[in-house]
């Protein structure tokens, strides 16, 4: 709309290279023929150029997200939150992979990957946006102990068992990889006692 946007000399070759052509459009985005133009100033004496026009096409603006890595946490906990709470610098709603109140399997060396798919309220002049992060997911504390039992003396020992303590996530014994054995320096022939 007639605003002066950049102006330069031409070379020796007769190219004209502006410091900067960065200005501000305050148009909506779309396709607007002729609306940028180029023209040689008027010099006396000097050759009379006609201006030169080029189409201008506005984009729609991808909003900015930020969403920092959050604080690892431990097998079990859902996602909520402390995880899933990125930020656009316009209104919008946001759509989080994997979704809140997911559990996730452990990652304590490779991160799981969070993304989150953010559409503006405004779609005529933003447009949707995937961002990712990462997150560390850590075992749960497991504790499994030998369950008291008795014998008498002479007696061959008895089968021993277990109990857990630690399971999450509905979790139970059936998870577990490798298979279980018990040891004891205890025999038939130990003498009476603890």
């Amino acid at each position: 709309k007639g605003q002066l946007v950049a102006t330069a000399d031409t070379d020796g070759t007769g190219t004209a290279r502006p410091v900067t052509t960065a200005f501000q459009v305050q148009e909506g985005p779309g396709e607007y023929p002729g609306a940028l133009t180029a023209r040689l100033a008027a010099k006396a004496g000097f050759y009379l150029a006609e201006p030169v026009s080029a189409d201008l096409t506005v984009l729609r603006k991808r909003p900015f997200i930020t969403w920092t890595s959050p604080d690892p946490i431990t097998y079990g906990i859902a996602l909520g939150p402390q995880q899933l709470n990125a930020t656009a610098d316009v209104p919008g709603s946001f759509s989080y992979s994997p979704a809140a109140a997911s559990v996730l399997s452990v990652h304590d060396t490779e991160p799981a990957i969070l993304s989150v798919t953010f559409v503006p309220d405004d779609q005529d002049l933003y447009e949707d946006t995937t961002e990712t992060t990462w997150l560390f997911i850590r075992p749960a504390p497991l504790v499994l102990r030998v369950v008291d039992t008795q014998k008498f003396y002479l007696d061959p020992l008895p089968a021993f068992s277990y109990s857990t303590a630690g399971f999450v996530n509905g979790d139970n014994a059936s998870v577990l990889i490798g298979s279980l054995g018990f040891e004891t320096t205890a025999t038939s022939t130990s003498q009476v006692g603890t």
